[in-house]
C-alpha cells in the first residue's frame, strides 16, 4: 500500500498525528511505502515515484509446505541473492499473514 501524507502544518502545532501513524503503519506492514507532501512540488514527485514503482515491480508467490491451525501469524522474508553491490535494487514485502486450513 503507498500512502501520500499531505502535512500542511507541523506536528508541534498539535495536529493529530494518528491517522499518520496508521497510513505509515499499513504501509510498513503490506510491504509498501509512504511519502510525505507539503507541496505540490513535493506530491507530484511522490506520484512520480510509485508510478515508477508500479510499473519496474515483480509480484512473487509461494505455497507453504505445512497448513498450519487458523489465524496463525507467519512470518515473510524475502531475499534476493547475487547482485553486485552497485545495484539500486530494493526488496519490499509484507512481513506475514494469517494462514488457514486448507478446505
Amino acid at each position: 500500500m503507498y500512502s501520500i501524507i499531505v502535512v500542511p502544518i507541523e506536528a508541534s502545532a498539535g495536529r493529530d498525528t494518528g491517522g499518520e501513524h496508521a497510513l505509515i503503519q499499513l504501509s510498513n506492514d503490506t510491504g509498501g511505502k509512504y511519502f510525505y507532501a507539503k507541496s505540490l512540488p513535493q506530491l507530484d514527485d511522490a506520484f512520480r515515484q510509485i508510478s515508477d514503482e508500479l510499473r519496474t515491480q515483480y509480484m512473487l508467490a509461494y505455497y507453504p509446505s505445512q497448513r498450519l491451525s487458523d489465524s496463525e501469524f507467519r512470518r515473510i522474508q524475502v531475499t534476493v541473492n547475487g547482485l553486485p553491490a552497485s545495484s539500486n535494487f530494493k526488496v519490499r514485502h509484507r512481513i506475514g499473514y494469517y494462514s488457514s486450513k486448507s478446505r
